[in-house]
């Protein structure tokens, strides 16, 4: 009976943890345990199981979590096309010129020149169709040239100044 009694208690065990064992089999996305003072704390960011249909062009996804996507469709066509910067990667001088954008904003234009982390390192006015902007003495990296007329910002380049 002895035996019979250990067999059943080992038999348990083996069937609980194999059960247990059996839960969350889901790659999830993030996830963690936070220990503290006052507890402990076991976490999961992310969906573990959903099911999807599909018919035609309809979707049902049931779920933990239901995707949500906000699409913004614009037609706007670009307002300065004449505003142009190049060469892009730049070496050593970039120029920017701007065509006809002075006569059809009606005022003076100016750039500035950002790092990547928005700090402004250079900023003057443009007098001319093509204005030649050093670049020989900055770091390579990511720089952001900013179009403005009177605090108006017209366009936005992206810059790349490699080695």
């Amino acid at each position: 009976m002895l035996i019979f009694n250990r067999l059943v208690i080992v038999l348990s065990f083996a069937i609980g943890f194999s059960i247990r064992s059996a839960g969350q089999q889901n790659v999830l996305p993030a996830g963690g345990d936070i220990n503290g003072a006052g507890g402990s704390l076991a976490f999961s960011i992310g969906q573990i199981d959903y099911i999807h249909f599909a018919s035609g062009e309809e979707n049902i996804n049931l779920g933990v979590q239901q995707p949500y996507t906000i699409k913004v469709a614009t037609n706007d066509p670009d307002l300065f096309p004449e505003l142009v910067v190049f060469p892009n990667p730049v070496q050593n001088t970039l120029n920017i010129e701007i065509g006809n954008t002075m006569n059809a904003v009606g005022n003076k234009l100016s750039y500035q020149l950002c790092d990547i982390n928005g700090k402004l390192i250079t900023a003057q006015q443009i007098n001319h169709p093509l204005t030649k902007l050093s670049m020989e003495s900055l770091d390579s990296g990511l720089y952001l040239v900013y179009i403005t007329s009177k605090q108006t910002r017209l366009k936005t380049f992206k810059i790349i100044k490699p080695n």
